[in-house]
């Protein structure tokens, strides 16, 4: 993916180039970074529900009696009142607390007139397997504390790529600029050699063809240059697109031109550190990693939940109730029971509690033991992908240290090359002046000068976007670039 630039064989060729690949860094920016699997995963057992709930019930009866109880009960309209609070825990604990004036009419124990009593009710249900932890019924909470640290990391991954891309464009925009300035002087050497020449020609000292092929050469250094600046300004239009919301589209945006002033340098010793030191801090820094390991944290606390599902349900269960006078029996007469509703104030009351064990055992629960099957196959899968994805880290980070080397190398080269071009012009001059040599080596050299030059400017972007890809590889963009992740999710930057 690195694009090194090569020279080539003819002076009329550019010798800087840019790919579509630095504008897809920024315009498909990588944003899905799951490592999960198509299918969800499975609810699990069921959580309390932890934001207390009041209940209330507010209702009119009216009560007639038969004939044979009309004269002693009579006709009565009463209004009764349910409230009650509902809380759950996460242990799992579920807990109901009420008050209420409603008896059961239809309970031959109950007093005459229930509606004017009322009863005290607190109601607890444990569960001992199925539902019981805090980590199980808090499960979806810890899901969504994770998912807030992925959403946290895809934006950090976002803003690796995109100013990963920018800098490219913008190394591609100053390699050009610089190409564009060597093209200038290849045009304005190969001008001044057109005018010795002339002047030769005038005196009689060279011959007219010579004057030929010198301004062959004038004319291809024109046509590089013009393609130079050509490419230039596409890569300025290239950048400014990118760099503004509505691009060129802007009229105030439009009439800026970007004009580099930073000039490229390549270090004299790269100082990099052993490769297992760099595969470390990529495995610690790339926010693809950090996301992947969170979602298979993700994964496993699902499990949990689908593995408790397939437990036997028994839960520890409480009732206590505090409630007025129940009578003698249900088969007290009316007189005794309206008896008993005339005590007032001062009727006694009566108390219940009740404790005990509710099991539900599932014959065989295949739905259960389905689900926990094949989540514990999806967690399996993604820690497979997890692997895969620390495989391809340390893949790309030995490949980005590699396309360094090869950089500064292939730079090197670049630069004896330029060097070696320029001692043989030099001396193609002076042995010009003394009569041993041609005017068509001047010509020659001069030629390939120019694309020594060219072909060092071209190296030197390939090696310092070569550093880029590495830094990328590693994590380390935003930090190398002074760009703080909380600040950027601010937009104070």
């Amino acid at each position: 993916l690195l694009n090194i630039a090569t020279a080539n064989s003819t002076p009329t060729a550019p010798t800087v180039s840019t790919t579509l690949f630095d504008v897809n860094q920024i315009t498909e920016p990588q944003t899905n970074l799951s490592i999960q699997g198509c299918e969800p995963f499975s609810n699990g057992s069921p959580t309390p529900v932890y934001d207390p709930s009041f209940v209330g019930q507010l209702a009119w009866v009216h009560r007639q009696p038969d004939s044979a109880g009309a004269a002693t009960l009579g006709i009565n309209n009463s209004t009764f009142t349910n409230l009650s609070l509902i809380q759950g825990f996460s242990t799992g604990l579920s807990l109901e607390a009420g008050l209420s004036n409603n008896a059961d009419v239809n309970s031959g124990g109950s007093f005459a007139d229930p509606f004017h009593r009322p009863n005290l009710i607190l109601a607890l249900n444990q569960p001992l397997l199925r539902g019981f932890g805090v980590g199980v019924n808090r499960r979806f909470i810890r899901v969504a504390q994770n998912n807030q640290k992925i959403s946290r990391l895809v934006f950090r991954q976002q803003l690796v790529e995109l100013v990963f891309g920018i800098s490219r464009l913008y190394y591609d925009l100053v390699s050009l600029n610089e190409d564009v300035k060597v093209k200038q002087d290849a045009l304005n050497a190969a001008k001044k050699l057109l005018e010795d020449d002339t002047a030769q020609v005038d005196v009689g000292t060279l011959a007219p063809l010579e004057l030929t092929r010198v301004k062959a050469l004038v004319a291809a250094a024109e046509v590089d240059l013009i393609r130079s600046q050509g490419l230039f300004d596409q890569q300025e239009i290239t950048l400014k697109n990118q760099l503004s919301r509505r691009g060129t589209a802007d009229p105030a945006f439009k009439g800026v031109h970007i004009l580099p002033t930073e000039v490229l340098t390549v270090p004299a010793s790269d100082n990099l550190p052993l490769l297992d030191d760099l595969i470390v801090q990529a495995l610690s820094n790339r926010a693809d990693l950090a996301q992947a390991e969170i979602q298979v944290t993700n994964g496993h606390i699902a499990l949990e939940g689908s593995r408790n599902q397939v437990l036997p349900e028994i839960d520890l269960i409480a009732n206590a109730q505090s409630r007025g006078n129940f009578g003698q029996s249900s088969i007290n007469s009316i007189s005794q029971q309206a008896s008993a509703a005339n005590l007032g104030s001062g009727a006694a009351t009566s108390k219940l509690f009740e404790a005990g064990v509710q099991v539900n055992l599932p014959i065989r629960n295949r739905i259960a033991q389905a689900d926990a099957t094949r989540d514990t196959l999806q967690v399996r899968q993604m820690q497979a992908r997890l692997q895969q994805l620390k495989n391809q880290i340390q893949e790309e980070v030995e490949n980005a240290r590699r396309a360094v080397e090869i950089a500064r190398a292939a730079y090197s080269a670049s630069v004896q090359s330029r060097t070696y071009q320029e001692e043989l012009l030099a001396g193609e001059r002076e042995k010009l002046s003394v009569g041993a040599s041609a005017n068509f080596f001047i010509v020659q050299d001069e030629s390939l000068l120019a694309q020594a030059r060219s072909a060092e400017v071209a190296a030197r972007s390939a090696y310092i976007k070569a550093r880029s890809a590495l830094d990328r590889a590693l994590g380390n963009v935003l930090e190398n670039n002074h760009i703080d992740l909380d600040d950027a999710i601010r937009n104070q930057r």
